[in-house]
């Protein structure tokens, strides 16, 4: 087999979708939820500070939901 044969085959490639947890920010996981956000809306309108407790909780698999909008 030829250089030139293999350079002027057509070339295959192969496309794979990961699903990886959100980003951790100071308050939440970035993207936020809908559901994350209406959360700090909440606290901020009753002057309460905004942690990432409040927001996210503390299950660890909350990372891995995406519904963002």
């Amino acid at each position: 087999m030829a250089l030139a044969d293999i350079i002027e085959k057509q070339r295959n490639s192969l496309v794979m979708r990961v699903r990886v947890p959100r980003i951790v920010s100071d308050v939440g996981y970035w993207p936020p939820t809908i559901e994350a956000m209406n959360k700090a809306k909440a606290l901020v309108d009753a002057g309460k500070p905004v942690r990432f407790e409040d927001m996210e909780g503390t299950n660890i698999m909350d990372a891995w939901r995406f519904k963002t909008g």
